[in-house]
């Protein structure tokens, strides 16, 4: 077994759980190494990755064949979008090879934006990959009719699996005195109802609608509540200006995963997630929300898209791009936090929701009971 992804992720809790019950080989791209380590109990291969660095679909993976004929998987598990290089490097070894399996998993749900050429190219390239394709996974189950529709045959088994799942025995409630801890390490308001946003600061992420949501808040509702912002992106110089012009609002910078992001969760009560859909973005799985309901915060979003399939029925929906809707959410969070009662409801069903979807334990399940159905459309070692 070969589980290709192009950086490891911060989470690799998932990956051990597979690792104690199937002979996993990780294949790292690094730009620049060709080495053997091992990561936390992991076996490691990496390899040099060559093309665009902030896109490592289109990046092409030198030495890549060489490992596989080198490891001889019998299953492949490639993280990546159907029109990138590295699963039509796979594809084309397990064409050569019938009896391997290719496994590819896919994290967006808009696949045909850029120009006409681009469109065209990346069509060809996804029918030549998913043709070859064993089973399919996607973190969202809107994606299996666009893969169906590009190349992937009806037989195919389809799964919905998060790419970077959360360990809840990190990612959980914070008891009263680690909550104090963490607004006092984060020189945050140590009374009042906390709301955070963290994420890329980039328009269609939604921090500007949040600030504008805040300033709308009723004064009294502001005035026993706080806003911080945390991450990094293009509009960190606007955001870092709002948390200077105002008394509540508090800006962070770039927080260190898992330790910083973990006591900001537990410094707060809402996480706000107020992402909007753009002809070339849709947010369908933000880490932030499993973070979020992992600790029991009350999680609002957006009532369509990804991240309303990922809260299901708990947190808050508002409308997009609806400063009066994402307001008046805010004011609804806020009083949830403010009531014992409900709040303990909240954080108990959010934590349900994270654990039973998106927890390192559940995704470890998910992929190997995928790995087991592609590997029944394989032909047996009798049969070859």
């Amino acid at each position: 077994m070969c589980y290709l992804v192009s950086d490891m992720p911060p989470e690799v809790g998932h990956l051990l759980r597979l690792a104690e019950v199937v002979d996993l080989t990780m294949v790292v791209m690094r730009r620049g190494a060709g080495a053997t380590s091992h990561v936390e109990g992991l076996r490691v291969r990496y390899v040099r990755a060559l093309g665009h660095p902030d896109a490592p679909v289109r990046q092409v993976h030198l030495g890549l064949l060489r490992l596989l004929r080198a490891e001889r998987p019998d299953l492949i598990h490639v993280v990546s979008e159907p029109w990138g290089f590295a699963p039509a490097q796979c594809a084309a070894y397990a064409r050569r090879h019938p009896g391997v399996g290719l496994v590819l998993h896919g994290c967006d749900r808009i696949w045909w934006h850029g120009s006409p050429l681009e469109v065209a190219f990346k069509r060809r390239l996804a029918r030549f990959v998913l043709r070859r394709t064993t089973a399919f996974a996607a973190e969202t189950s809107a994606v299996f009719e666009l893969a169906h529709s590009a190349g992937l045959p009806c037989s195919a088994p389809t799964s919905q699996v998060h790419t970077q799942p959360r360990d809840p025995e990190v990612f959980r409630p914070a008891h009263p005195v680690e909550r104090e801890a963490a607004r006092q390490g984060l020189d945050l308001p140590r009374s009042g109802a906390g709301v955070v946003f963290l994420g890329r600061l980039v328009h269609e992420k939604g921090p500007l609608l949040l600030v504008q949501a805040w300033r709308e808040l009723p004064d009294d509702v502001r005035a026993r509540s706080w806003l911080a912002f945390a991450g990094d992106g293009p509009l960190a110089p606007e955001i870092e200006d709002a948390a200077e012009l105002s008394e509540s609002v508090y800006w962070l910078g770039s927080l260190r995963f898992p330790d910083h992001v973990l006591a900001l969760l537990h410094a707060a009560d809402v996480v706000a997630v107020p992402s909007y859909r753009t002809p070339d973005f849709d947010d369908q799985s933000p880490r932030t929300v499993i973070e979020g309901l992992l600790t029991g915060a009350v999680v609002i979003g957006p009532r369509t898209g990804g991240i309303a399939v990922m809260l299901g029925d708990v947190g808050i929906r508002v409308d997009e791009r609806d400063v009066p809707s994402l307001s008046g959410g805010l004011v609804e969070a806020l009083a949830i936090a403010g009531d014992s009662g409900r709040r303990a409801r909240a954080s108990t069903a959010a934590v349900a929701r994270g654990t039973e979807r998106y927890s390192t334990g559940r995704v470890a399940e998910q992929t190997l009971e995928l790995w087991d159905r592609a590997g029944a459309r394989l032909p047996s070692p009798d049969r070859e």
